[in-house]
Protein backbone atom coordinates (compact mmCIF):
# COMPACT_ATOMS: atom_id res chain seq x y z
CA UNK A 1 0.00 0.00 0.00
CA UNK A 2 1.24 3.34 -1.01
CA UNK A 3 2.38 5.84 1.70
CA UNK A 4 -0.60 8.71 2.79
CA UNK A 5 1.91 11.39 1.72
CA UNK A 6 2.61 10.47 -1.27
CA UNK A 7 0.89 12.69 -4.54
CA UNK A 8 -1.30 10.98 -7.31
CA UNK A 9 1.30 11.03 -9.74
CA UNK A 10 3.93 9.22 -6.83
CA UNK A 11 1.40 6.10 -6.73
CA UNK A 12 1.07 5.67 -10.46
CA UNK A 13 4.93 5.13 -10.46
CA UNK A 14 4.51 3.52 -7.32
CA UNK A 15 1.87 0.92 -9.31
CA UNK A 16 4.55 0.73 -12.53
CA UNK A 17 7.13 -0.28 -10.32
CA UNK A 18 5.90 -2.29 -8.68
CA UNK A 19 4.36 -4.20 -11.90
CA UNK A 20 7.86 -4.09 -13.55
CA UNK A 21 9.15 -5.80 -9.87
CA UNK A 22 6.96 -8.27 -10.62
CA UNK A 23 8.06 -9.24 -13.65
CA UNK A 24 11.77 -9.00 -13.08
CA UNK A 25 11.10 -11.60 -10.33
CA UNK A 26 9.51 -13.66 -12.56
CA UNK A 27 12.81 -13.70 -15.18
CA UNK A 28 15.35 -14.14 -12.68
CA UNK A 29 13.58 -16.88 -11.28
CA UNK A 30 13.22 -18.47 -14.67
CA UNK A 31 17.12 -18.20 -15.26
CA UNK A 32 17.83 -19.56 -11.67
CA UNK A 33 15.39 -22.50 -12.32
CA UNK A 34 15.82 -23.04 -15.92
CA UNK A 35 18.72 -21.11 -17.50
CA UNK A 36 22.26 -22.87 -18.64
CA UNK A 37 23.59 -20.30 -20.15
CA UNK A 38 22.81 -16.19 -20.68
CA UNK A 39 24.21 -14.65 -24.03
CA UNK A 40 24.69 -11.13 -24.36
CA UNK A 41 24.47 -9.47 -28.31
CA UNK A 42 23.34 -12.52 -29.31
CA UNK A 43 23.43 -12.12 -32.96
CA UNK A 44 26.64 -11.45 -33.00
CA UNK A 45 27.72 -14.55 -30.90
CA UNK A 46 25.86 -16.73 -33.39
CA UNK A 47 27.03 -15.62 -36.48
CA UNK A 48 29.21 -18.32 -38.26
CA UNK A 49 31.55 -16.09 -39.50
CA UNK A 50 32.52 -14.00 -36.17
CA UNK A 51 31.20 -15.50 -33.64
CA UNK A 52 33.85 -15.66 -30.79
CA UNK A 53 32.03 -18.32 -28.85
CA UNK A 54 34.42 -20.96 -27.66
CA UNK A 55 33.24 -24.18 -25.59
CA UNK A 56 36.50 -26.78 -24.63
CA UNK A 57 35.62 -30.13 -24.31
CA UNK A 58 37.45 -32.95 -22.74
CA UNK A 59 39.76 -33.87 -19.75
CA UNK A 60 40.90 -30.45 -18.09
CA UNK A 61 44.50 -29.93 -18.31
CA UNK A 62 46.93 -27.48 -16.79
CA UNK A 63 48.42 -24.93 -18.98
CA UNK A 64 52.28 -25.56 -19.76
CA UNK A 65 54.28 -23.76 -16.72
CA UNK A 66 51.29 -23.25 -14.06
CA UNK A 67 51.06 -21.13 -12.52
CA UNK A 68 54.56 -19.14 -13.00
CA UNK A 69 53.19 -18.21 -16.31
CA UNK A 70 50.62 -15.86 -14.66
CA UNK A 71 52.43 -14.95 -11.17
CA UNK A 72 55.36 -13.32 -13.31
CA UNK A 73 53.57 -10.80 -14.79
CA UNK A 74 51.39 -10.07 -11.67
CA UNK A 75 55.24 -9.93 -9.84
CA UNK A 76 55.83 -7.17 -12.61
CA UNK A 77 52.93 -5.17 -12.09
CA UNK A 78 53.54 -5.04 -8.16
CA UNK A 79 56.59 -3.59 -9.04
CA UNK A 80 55.32 -0.66 -10.87
CA UNK A 81 52.25 -0.49 -8.33
CA UNK A 82 54.92 0.27 -5.39
CA UNK A 83 57.02 2.57 -7.61
CA UNK A 84 53.64 4.57 -7.82
CA UNK A 85 52.53 4.84 -4.18
CA UNK A 86 51.43 1.53 -3.26
CA UNK A 87 53.11 1.15 -0.26
CA UNK A 88 50.96 -1.79 1.11
CA UNK A 89 52.09 -5.33 1.03
CA UNK A 90 52.81 -6.76 -2.28
CA UNK A 91 49.86 -8.89 -4.38
CA UNK A 92 49.23 -12.84 -3.27
CA UNK A 93 50.72 -13.82 -6.16
CA UNK A 94 53.89 -11.67 -5.27
CA UNK A 95 53.83 -12.80 -1.49
CA UNK A 96 53.57 -16.72 -2.17
CA UNK A 97 56.53 -16.81 -3.98
CA UNK A 98 58.86 -19.91 -2.94
CA UNK A 99 61.77 -18.13 -1.00
CA UNK A 100 60.89 -14.74 -1.47
CA UNK A 101 62.10 -12.43 0.85
CA UNK A 102 59.88 -10.29 2.29
CA UNK A 103 59.95 -8.93 5.62
CA UNK A 104 56.95 -8.59 7.63
CA UNK A 105 57.53 -4.25 7.41
CA UNK A 106 57.92 -4.41 3.93
CA UNK A 107 60.72 -5.94 1.41
CA UNK A 108 64.45 -6.74 2.18
CA UNK A 109 67.20 -4.33 1.03
CA UNK A 110 68.30 -6.00 -2.21
CA UNK A 111 64.61 -5.47 -3.17
CA UNK A 112 64.04 -2.26 -1.77
CA UNK A 113 66.57 -1.27 -3.84
CA UNK A 114 65.59 -2.35 -7.30
CA UNK A 115 61.97 -1.18 -6.08
CA UNK A 116 63.60 2.55 -5.97
CA UNK A 117 65.34 2.70 -8.98
CA UNK A 118 62.32 1.91 -10.62
CA UNK A 119 60.27 4.59 -8.94
CA UNK A 120 63.10 6.99 -9.41
CA UNK A 121 62.92 6.02 -13.40
CA UNK A 122 59.10 6.06 -13.19
CA UNK A 123 59.12 9.98 -11.39
CA UNK A 124 61.61 11.03 -14.09
CA UNK A 125 59.38 9.46 -16.85
CA UNK A 126 56.61 11.37 -15.75
CA UNK A 127 58.30 14.55 -15.78
CA UNK A 128 60.18 14.35 -18.53
CA UNK A 129 56.20 13.26 -20.22
CA UNK A 130 57.33 9.95 -21.16
CA UNK A 131 54.51 8.75 -18.95
CA UNK A 132 51.33 10.12 -18.21
CA UNK A 133 49.41 9.67 -14.74
CA UNK A 134 45.68 10.14 -15.58
CA UNK A 135 43.44 7.74 -15.67
CA UNK A 136 46.37 5.52 -15.06
CA UNK A 137 50.06 5.35 -15.61
CA UNK A 138 49.83 5.46 -19.45
CA UNK A 139 53.13 4.91 -21.72
CA UNK A 140 53.59 7.51 -23.94
CA UNK A 141 57.50 7.18 -25.64
CA UNK A 142 58.24 3.05 -26.45
CA UNK A 143 61.84 4.14 -27.24
CA UNK A 144 62.04 5.70 -23.63
CA UNK A 145 60.87 2.49 -21.68
CA UNK A 146 63.09 0.13 -23.85
CA UNK A 147 65.81 2.05 -22.88
CA UNK A 148 65.57 3.34 -19.33
CA UNK A 149 62.74 1.58 -17.45
CA UNK A 150 63.06 -1.76 -18.40
CA UNK A 151 66.60 -1.91 -17.49
CA UNK A 152 65.55 -0.77 -14.81
CA UNK A 153 62.40 -3.26 -14.33
CA UNK A 154 64.99 -6.20 -15.62
CA UNK A 155 67.03 -7.06 -12.19
CA UNK A 156 63.29 -7.45 -10.59
CA UNK A 157 62.54 -10.00 -13.03
CA UNK A 158 65.85 -11.66 -12.41
CA UNK A 159 65.05 -12.15 -8.99
CA UNK A 160 61.95 -13.38 -9.26
CA UNK A 161 63.47 -15.92 -11.88
CA UNK A 162 66.66 -16.97 -9.43
CA UNK A 163 63.96 -17.33 -6.27
CA UNK A 164 61.83 -19.95 -8.20
CA UNK A 165 65.07 -21.76 -9.70
CA UNK A 166 64.56 -20.90 -13.50
CA UNK A 167 68.21 -19.89 -13.34
CA UNK A 168 71.23 -22.03 -13.39
CA UNK A 169 72.73 -20.33 -9.26
CA UNK A 170 75.74 -18.49 -9.68
CA UNK A 171 74.89 -18.01 -13.40
CA UNK A 172 76.51 -14.09 -14.45
CA UNK A 173 74.15 -11.65 -13.60
CA UNK A 174 75.04 -9.11 -16.70
CA UNK A 175 74.33 -12.39 -19.29
CA UNK A 176 70.91 -13.21 -18.11
CA UNK A 177 69.98 -9.25 -17.78
CA UNK A 178 71.19 -9.25 -21.54
CA UNK A 179 69.23 -11.81 -22.70
CA UNK A 180 65.70 -10.90 -20.75
CA UNK A 181 66.26 -7.58 -22.58
CA UNK A 182 67.54 -8.58 -25.81
CA UNK A 183 66.45 -12.03 -26.33
CA UNK A 184 69.09 -14.17 -28.12
CA UNK A 185 70.55 -10.99 -29.97
CA UNK A 186 71.02 -9.37 -26.76
CA UNK A 187 73.12 -12.45 -25.72
CA UNK A 188 74.91 -11.89 -29.01
CA UNK A 189 75.92 -8.59 -27.98
CA UNK A 190 76.79 -9.47 -24.42
CA UNK A 191 79.14 -12.00 -25.90
CA UNK A 192 80.79 -9.42 -28.18
CA UNK A 193 81.38 -7.37 -25.61
CA UNK A 194 83.03 -10.10 -23.59
CA UNK A 195 84.95 -10.86 -26.83
CA UNK A 196 86.05 -7.43 -27.11
CA UNK A 197 87.45 -7.13 -23.31
CA UNK A 198 89.45 -9.83 -23.45
CA UNK A 199 87.07 -12.56 -21.46
CA UNK A 200 86.78 -16.51 -22.05
CA UNK A 201 83.84 -17.93 -24.23
CA UNK A 202 81.11 -19.12 -21.86
CA UNK A 203 78.07 -21.10 -22.61
CA UNK A 204 74.49 -19.70 -24.29
CA UNK A 205 71.44 -19.64 -22.69
CA UNK A 206 70.52 -22.11 -25.23
CA UNK A 207 73.27 -24.77 -24.64
CA UNK A 208 73.13 -24.18 -20.49
CA UNK A 209 69.59 -24.29 -19.31
CA UNK A 210 67.37 -26.85 -19.45
CA UNK A 211 63.77 -26.67 -21.34
CA UNK A 212 61.81 -25.65 -18.19
CA UNK A 213 64.24 -22.85 -17.15
CA UNK A 214 64.47 -21.69 -20.81
CA UNK A 215 60.58 -21.19 -20.92
CA UNK A 216 60.62 -18.65 -18.26
CA UNK A 217 63.49 -16.76 -19.66
CA UNK A 218 61.76 -16.58 -22.68
CA UNK A 219 58.61 -15.67 -21.15
CA UNK A 220 60.30 -13.33 -19.18
CA UNK A 221 61.97 -11.61 -22.21
CA UNK A 222 58.60 -11.28 -24.00
CA UNK A 223 56.59 -9.76 -20.68
CA UNK A 224 59.66 -7.24 -21.16
CA UNK A 225 59.76 -6.12 -24.63
CA UNK A 226 56.30 -6.79 -25.35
Amino acid sequence: QAPVWLTSVGKKRLQVHSVMADEISRVLDLWKKHGVLILDEVDMLLHPLRSELNFPIGKKEALDSTPHRWQLPIFILDAIFWARGSRQRLSTATRATENFQLAAAGLSDAEGRILKRIADVISGGVNSQKLQTLPHLILLDKNWYLETLMPAIAPWVLRWLRFNNFVITDWEKDHLLAYLQGGPSGEERYFAERKNRGLSKIPSIQASHEAYRRKMLNLGHEWLTS
